[in-house]
């Protein structure tokens, strides 16, 4: 049986703990910079579209919010809307009719003011609020890309 030898040649990192600490504090500035600009992205991408959405009762205005969410490497940052007529605003609507009542009941101004009644009710346009909201920030979304670009560049070139 042949007989083993121990390993014959030795490797050293030096400083390898002193690198890894610096990539982790890199790291954590860089998640704490790409959350900060995606916040201030998002408080301006919903003060565009309160801007620019219509106003009847103010709920749609109101109910547009924003959240973002970390996973990795990956941070999200997505607008949402508490009203539920949103995407009928968004894309318009067909007429409608009473199928199963005699009319449609309705109370078209604030809570309080009264009732309508129809049989039927006409199309709505579609009102794009958000693609003027969105064409009104222009390149900001781009510009926020390469601010966390710099911020990443310099977090991980610094000594």
């Amino acid at each position: 049986m042949p007989k083993k030898f121990g390993p014959f040649i030795d490797f050293e990192i030096v400083g390898f703990r002193d690198v890894q600490g610096r990539f982790v504090r890199a790291t954590a500035a860089v998640r704490t910079a790409r959350r900060d600009e995606m916040r201030k992205l998002g408080r301006r991408v919903v003060a565009a579209l309160q801007e620019q959405a219509p106003v009847r009762t103010g709920r749609l205005r109101k109910g547009i919010r924003f959240n973002t969410r970390e996973a990795g490497a990956l941070t999200t940052l997505r607008v949402t809307s508490e009203a539920p007529y949103t995407n009928l605003v968004i894309r318009g609507r067909g007429p409608v009719f009473a199928k199963n009542a005699k009319a449609l009941r309705f109370e078209p101004g604030p809570p309080g003011s009264g009732f309508i009644f129809r049989k039927w009710v006409g199309p709505a346009k579609a009102n794009p609020f958000h693609r003027r909201a969105m064409a009104g920030l222009g390149d900001e979304p781009m510009q926020t890309a390469k601010r966390i670009g710099q911020q990443i560049e310099r977090a991980y070139s610094a000594r």
